[in-house]
């Protein structure tokens, strides 16, 4: 139980992160050729899901019909994507995305966290984190 007195979740993680999209084809070719990323299972033409780093959690492609990109609310935080991704070398990462053609931004640093932002082909907010 927690403070609350409910039962307390046993959640092993994140097994998912899901992107719409407007090209399915076009955005598994993008996410696979300039991010790297590996196919793990096809579901055309509604979908494809992406391995990432060690596996978990994968990121599922959508075929969307609705309006690209998707937008994060404005807040405080300064946040303007929905997940990062985590680098060992984010110097490495950063250098070798502009060299394929992605419009980077600047390394920024807080504290010990350094991070950066792009944009997949439908403008969808990205980021990359140390």
């Amino acid at each position: 139980m927690n403070e609350n007195g409910a039962s307390k979740l046993s959640f092993l993680g994140v097994d998912g992160v899901f992107m719409p999209v407007s090209d399915l084809t076009r955005s598994v070719r993008w996410y696979t050729e300039v991010l790297g990323l590996e196919i793990r299972h096809r579901d055309e033409p509604h979908a494809a899901v992406l391995k990432i780093g060690q596996g978990l959690p994968a990121l599922c492609l959508v075929q969307s019909g609705g309006p690209l990109p998707a937008p994060f609310p404005p807040n405080r935080y300064d946040v303007t994507h929905f997940f990062n991704f985590k680098a060992a070398d984010i110097d490495a990462v950063h250098s070798e995305l502009a060299a394929r053609g992605v419009d980077v931004s600047p390394i920024y640093q807080s504290d010990a966290l350094r991070y950066f932002g792009f944009q997949d082909p439908d403008g969808n907010g990205l980021g990359v984190v140390n």
